[in-house]
């Protein structure tokens, strides 16, 4: 009885992130249509205005967001474009032009990096972040929680021997399913609204070990470097790169995830 009491818990939550996630109001997508469109005449600089707006307001759409780091990307501003791009990814993770504009931009970033993070690992365990979408996984998600629900209520009033066998099958088979998108799902939700990432978005950008001008170099970064944020102070952040290598940096030379 535990356990489907704890089942109903995360079907409940589930609803609740989809409720806030992705219902969007009318007028969040006529001011899309609107940016669109200024998008397509080359309008860049009122489009991204519109964009932005929508962004204030926590509109969540995988053309909105690729279109802002192709704007970037046009722009020559790696860092910038590279956010958005990898924001796009977890709505559109199979789009072509999508995947090509994030190949370009990695390709132009200068530092060359050794990724010894764990989410290099955890990304490889939850491999179908890459592949399906945030929506999918909800989706998918729902779908195996309803089957263990039906194999659950099989189990508790089926007494064919047979059946209750097949039923028992299901049940596990389902529970592994079930548990590994969830899994996933919550990997992408945390690393698209909890974990604090993002990018350098100025060149020679100094590395400091501690949070003022003045303080000692630790490197010299470049535009594209990702970074994890640990840490906010005044007009500092402290950072750790992707090879480990720690320090403060001035909050205007960084994008990051609130």
């Amino acid at each position: 009885m535990n356990v489907i009491v704890k089942i109903f818990s995360i079907f409940f939550m589930l609803n609740i992130f989809i409720a806030n996630s992705f219902c969007s109001s009318t007028a969040n997508w006529a001011i899309l249509e609107k940016a669109n469109k200024l998008y397509e005449k080359h309008n860049y600089k009122a489009a991204i205005s519109q964009y932005k707006k929508l962004c204030k307001k926590n509109f969540a759409n995988g053309n909105l967001f690729y279109n802002i780091g192709t704007i970037y990307l046009k722009q020559h501003k790696i860092g910038y474009s590279l956010f958005w791009l990898e924001k796009a990814k977890f709505f559109i993770p199979l789009d072509r032009d999508l995947n090509k504009n994030l190949q370009i931009a990695k390709s132009r970033v200068k530092d060359e990096l050794q990724d010894k993070t764990v989410y290099k690992y955890l990304n490889g365990a939850f491999f179908v972040s890459n592949i399906l979408s945030l929506k999918t996984n909800f989706y998918l998600c729902l779908l195996f929680f309803y089957i263990l629900l039906l194999a659950l209520v099989g189990k508790m009033f089926i007494y064919k021997v047979k059946t209750r066998r097949i039923i028992f099958r299901v049940l596990y088979i389902a529970s592994v399913v079930f548990l590994y998108f969830l899994l996933t799902f919550s990997w992408q939700y945390y690393n698209y609204n909890i974990l604090k990432k993002g990018y350098v978005v100025a060149n020679k950008v100094s590395l400091k070990d501690d949070f003022n001008e003045s303080a000692n170099t630790v490197a010299e970064i470049n535009d594209g470097t990702k970074i994890f944020v640990t840490e906010i102070k005044d007009n500092f952040v402290h950072v750790r790169l992707t090879d480990g290598t720690d320090g403060w940096i001035n909050k205007k030379f960084v994008v990051f995830n609130f």
